[in-house]
């Protein structure tokens, strides 16, 4: 029968990059979820934020993570949440688009599943375009600064967040 989804933390071993201003990635290290991509920058005073967002720079970033599931995953639901990624992103699996978000300030779901590999490393591809700044009235950081986990449940299973119970209408109290 169906059964809650198992969600695993997938905060741990993700890269780091940055483009330049032709599109080309630097590397700027191993990080661990949640970041804040933005930090790492030179603060300027032409720095694109402006003051309410500290000075700092835009610019588009790309965390990437290779990862093993095992057999036993195949023929399941998988799904990757994303608690918060600041701002446009873009997820790739295995060189493939799979999904994203526009906003940077809400959750979002990414079905994993058409796009992965068992028994064999897979590659994730977040891109976070932050580049068009200013673009919001006080810091906001830059990238998955929110936790990110894997779920994992049966084919027959309650998407996260997908009961809701609501009142259509209110009647005289019994007495």
């Amino acid at each position: 029968g169906a059964r809650n989804m198992i969600r695993k933390s997938f905060n741990a071993d993700w890269f780091l990059y940055k483009n330049d201003r032709n599109n080309n990635p630097h590397p700027l290290g191993p990080v661990i979820l949640p970041h804040d991509a933005m930090l790492s920058e030179e603060r300027s005073p032409d720095g694109g934020t402006g003051h309410a967002g500290g000075y700092f720079p835009g610019g588009i970033y790309i965390y990437e993570k290779t990862f093993e599931l095992p057999e036993d995953a195949r023929g399941k639901t998988i799904l990757l949440e994303f608690e918060g990624v600041y701002p446009r992103s873009k997820v790739h699996i295995n060189g493939q688009l799979a999904g994203g978000w526009p906003s940077g300030y809400t959750r979002f779901y990414v079905e994993a599943d058409p796009y992965l590999s068992f028994n064999m490393p897979n590659h994730i591809r977040v891109v976070v375009d932050n580049s068009d700044v200013p673009n919001s009235r006080w810091y906001s950081g830059s990238g998955i600064y929110r936790h990110v986990n894997l779920l994992i449940g049966n084919r027959t299973h309650i998407r996260p967040n997908g009961v809701r119970i609501t009142t259509r209408s209110v009647g005289e109290p019994a007495e």
